[in-house]
């Protein structure tokens, strides 16, 4: 789905940290988000990577504990799909 009218920000990606994406724009919120993701977060970059002025994301099979050291983040969101589910069962954040 596209949100009709939805602002855009100038978004610039950077490469930060090792399997990191990094995207900076002018975005209204300055906080940090990391998001901690699965390949259908891919459709939510035009939303998040214009509200706030750093987004991280980093897929769920490449994540490592210093991530959060690195980056630091205000925000943390876990993105995956309902069939992952059983990721969780080993999958530590810190």
């Amino acid at each position: 789905y596209t949100i009709n009218g939805y602002p855009k920000n100038d978004v610039v990606q950077e490469t930060l940290f090792d399997k990191v994406e990094s995207f900076k724009s002018i975005g209204q919120d300055n906080r940090k988000v990391l998001v901690i993701r699965d390949s259908f977060s891919t459709y939510m970059y035009p939303y998040f990577n214009p509200e706030f002025s750093n987004v991280h994301y980093i897929h769920i099979t490449e994540y490592y504990s210093g991530v959060l050291n690195d980056i630091d983040p205000d925000i943390v969101i876990i993105e995956c799909a309902e069939r992952y589910l059983d990721r969780f069962r080993t999958f530590s954040i810190i």
